[in-house]
Formats: C-alpha cells, structure tokens, sequence
C-alpha cells in the first residue's frame, strides 16, 4: 500500500477532486504523460500582467525620466550599456529615481560577467 502526503495551498475544482478520489481510492492511476489536456497536475502558470507604470512615469521629471526611458530600452542590451557608460552619458555612479546605479541595473537585468567586469572598470562601484 502507497501513501501520500499532499499540501495544497490554492487550486482548481477538478485538482480538488482528482486528489480526493486518490485519496479514498476511486482513482488507481494517472497517467501523467498523456497527450492532450485535463492532466490535473500539469502545471499552467498565467501570463504575468506587466505593471502599470503610468503613473510612475507621469511624476518623473528631466533626469529621471531620461534614464527610466534609457534603462528600458536596455533590458536586452548589455553591449549598448557599457557604451553609455563609457561614452559618459550614464555616469558610472549615477543613480536613478530609485536609487540604482547602471552596474545596479546590469546585475538586474542578467547581464553576463564581462559585462559587469566591464562596468567595473569604467568606475562603477561595487559599493554602492
């Protein structure tokens, strides 16, 4: 005889129901690699809504606003980012409207360690 333990936070009906009929026995087996849907332990994870930032755009003003727009289009583009900070366009220490620095950034946004090295050696500081 098999036991299981199972902890469920939130989930949907027929999760509810697929675990309670293993529980009192009227499921024997699932078959969790079939095609198709209705595998109750597939996981679908929603699409995330992407924030609302109106309003946070709407308060920035010269500076901060200028670098809110560069750090976004940034996201995917780590060669371009040295180059703003090399070219002096984003000082090395600069700090944006919530405080964070351009190797700040590259560490949020993923970027490879040479890049960070990179960032490092045109004088952004590890310290701040």
């Amino acid at each position: 005889m098999k036991e299981y333990i199972l902890l469920v936070g939130q989930c949907d009906p027929h999760f509810n129901e697929t675990v309670k009929g293993i529980a009192n026995g009227s499921i024997k087996e699932i078959n969790l690699h079939s095609a198709g849907t209705g595998n109750p332990f597939e996981k679908t994870v929603p699409i995330p809504l992407k924030p609302d930032d109106s309003a946070y755009i709407k308060d920035l003003d010269g500076r901060d606003k200028e670098l809110f727009e560069i750090y976004q289009q940034l996201e995917d583009d780590e060669a371009k980012l040295v180059v703003l900070v090399s070219s002096g366009k984003i000082g090395p220490n600069e700090k944006d409207k919530e405080g964070q620095t351009a190797l700040m950034k590259a560490i949020d946004f993923n970027f490879s360690k040479e890049t960070i090295k990179a960032l490092i050696d045109l004088g952004c500081s590890v310290n701040e």
